[in-house]
């Protein structure tokens, strides 16, 4: 697939990152490959703020997560990544992400975007002024440095949500570590997500 969108040559990055899935004897580069439609479908739901029904068995450990992949659902809710919505009905729950967790799936997101840049240190929750940035970026070449501050806009108002996160930039001193580092330019940003809009 990367020589097809003519990216042959971030084969070894890729492995780096995406390599060492297993569901039984079977090795794979991402568990969505092994994903039903379906499940697909349900994660696409979730990241969309909706939420599924699905069984949820409390008594699972790591180990048994390879062992059917709906145990993932299981695996997600123990550890907080999903909850519950509403009440129980038997082992049946409604799940959805909470709130802080669409930030940090959208954080994530960008990492991994941002990272494909082999030029760039980037760094992700760095102690930085008076906290911790969500992500710094020093471009040592250009002499460069970004900070991103990124927000889940609860009620969609992305631009509310964008001058809330460079607020917060400004308040907490971000752009300092940059300075330090020596960077001479340094570019404040601020992003906001609600569902699929960024």
């Amino acid at each position: 697939m990367l020589e097809y969108y003519g990216l042959g040559e971030k084969y070894e990055l890729v492995k780096e990152w995406y390599d060492g899935y297993r569901f039984g004897e079977t090795k794979i580069y991402c568990p969505l490959e092994k994903a039903s439609l379906d499940t697909r479908d349900e994660i696409e739901r979730l990241i969309a703020g909706e939420s599924i029904w699905k069984a949820v068995n409390e008594e699972l450990a790591y180990k048994d997560l390879y062992e059917n992949l709906e145990n993932v659902w299981g695996i997600l809710f123990a550890t907080g990544y999903l909850t519950q919505s509403g009440e129980a009905e038997g082992e049946m729950r409604r799940l959805k992400i909470p709130n802080r967790e669409k930030e940090n799936f959208y954080h994530g997101f960008l990492l991994g975007l941002l990272r494909i840049k082999e030029d760039w240190k980037v760094l992700s929750n760095k102690e930085s002024g008076k906290g911790y940035a969500d992500i710094l970026i020093e471009i040592f070449s250009e002499k460069v440095g970004l900070v991103i501050e990124v927000k889940y806009a609860e009620n969609g108002n992305l631009s509310a949500g964008c001058e809330e996160a460079l607020a917060q930039v400004k308040r907490s001193e971000y752009t300092k570590q940059l300075y330090l580092d020596g960077m001479k330019r340094v570019i404040a940003c601020g992003i906001a997500c609600h569902i699929k809009d960024c």
